[in-house]
């Protein structure tokens, strides 16, 4: 909006979001807000969780991705928050404990909480997008480190820079590494094929099968996924890496007769079956890697049908949460007037937590779960007469 002294004002632009459902109802809520020097009147309206989609459903323009932002244990209760779709189904797991099911705000973020006893040390967290039949779509491990005390915080790293995002997420391209071995699989089926029952090979068929089951063995041996955060799933990958380098050297050791070629095979098949195998997973690794173990095979790796098994879903590793000692995550029914008077004595010292916060804070009336805001140790000096500023329309800022 330009105005100029004796002139009408003239709008130049409108925000492109000016006419969405969830800019429509915040526009609304904050037209009716309180605003007096009171806890009725500051910053009262409460923290809640519309929804713009039915449960279990994302908008398609935004991206199937799930993070988690901070966790809060007071006593025996955890909080989990994060981002994710709007109006999306999000399942949160301490370790392997389901902790409950949620479904996000029409800001996009969500709260899961309960009753889930968290002992000092290592944990994981696990939080699951769902679909509309409750199917996994992509998952976020986060680990961290439970402190001592009945009341303790603990945050993604980089969670409070301007930009509202935070925590770095990594792939685990677990899928990539399966689709490899099944890719060995298929290559080496055919190697034993050109010798069963009792048929001899053509030399170029063999040097074909023989050069594809070298190639499936490199390629596993040379794998080196791009970032691997959790040490069990780590331990998998070159565990399986090194049987097939080791396979590897023995079909590249092998004679070139056909005949011998033959002979040599059974051993060969040995080897190629301990790389095809599954390592079964820790309780560690299903809780980083966020995947189930695969079935292992009973049949030969000839009679293999890889495309039988099911992909699973993307998981995302965040990198540890770490400890804050001046961080609160916002719950259904929070105001900021009440974690000022929890935090400062005096409700009305809530803007040092606005002006700390502001550019998460559009409008301190309205605050969401979710959130999750820094707070200073000490209020403002002048925090009163912010308010005050506020009140009669004055910049605060």
């Amino acid at each position: 909006m330009v105005s100029k002294p004796g002139e009408a004002s003239r709008l130049i632009t409108l925000p492109e979001s000016v006419n969405s459902g969830a800019k429509q109802e915040r526009v609304a809520a904050s037209a009716t807000a309180p605003a007096a020097d009171n806890p009725a009147a500051a910053p009262a309206e409460t923290a809640t969780a519309p929804s713009t989609a039915p449960a279990g459903t994302a908008p398609a323009a935004q991206p199937a991705e799930i993070q988690v932002t901070a966790v809060e244990i007071e006593g025996n209760r955890i909080f989990v928050a994060g981002k994710a779709p709007v109006g999306s189904s999000v399942r949160g797991f301490a370790d392997e404990t389901l902790i409950g099911t949620v479904v996000t705000d029409a800001s996009g973020h969500f709260v899961v909480d309960g009753e889930v006893p968290i002992s000092v040390g290592a944990h994981v967290i696990r939080a699951e997008l769902l679909d509309a039949n409750g199917t996994v779509v992509v998952r976020a491990s986060v680990p961290f480190d439970r402190p001592e005390g009945e009341q303790v915080s603990v945050v993604a790293q980089n969670s409070q820079t301007a930009s509202g995002q935070g925590g770095a997420m990594v792939p685990v391209d677990l899928a990539a590494f399966e689709k490899l071995r099944g890719s060995l699989g298929q290559a080496f089926a055919l190697l034993q094929g050109l010798y069963a029952d009792g048929k001899k090979p053509a030399l170029e068929e063999l040097a074909a099968a023989r050069s594809a089951t070298e190639i499936g063995l490199k390629s596993i041996a040379d794998f080196r996924p791009a970032t691997i955060a959790a040490a069990p799933l780590a331990e998998f990958v070159a565990a399986t890496a090194g049987k097939a380098g080791k396979a590897l050297a023995a079909v590249q050791a092998l004679p070139s007769d056909i005949e011998e070629v033959g002979t040599e095979l059974p051993k060969i098949a040995a080897l190629i079956e301990a790389v095809l195998s599954p390592v079964a997973p820790s309780p560690d690794l299903a809780k980083s890697a966020g995947a189930e173990a695969t079935t292992a095979p009973s049949a030969p790796a000839a009679t293999q049908d890889t495309a039988a098994v099911p992909a699973e879903p993307k998981t995302i590793e965040q990198e540890p949460l770490t400890e804050s000692s001046n961080s609160v995550i916002i719950r259904r029914g929070d105001t900021l007037w009440q974690i000022s008077r929890r935090l400062y004595g005096q409700g009305v010292r809530y803007t040092t937590i606005y002006l700390a916060n502001s550019n998460q804070i559009r409008n301190p009336d309205l605050i969401e779960p979710g959130q999750v805001f820094q707070v200073p140790s000490e209020a403002l000096p002048n925090a009163e007469e912010i308010h005050r500023k506020r009140l009669s329309g004055e910049p605060v800022n």
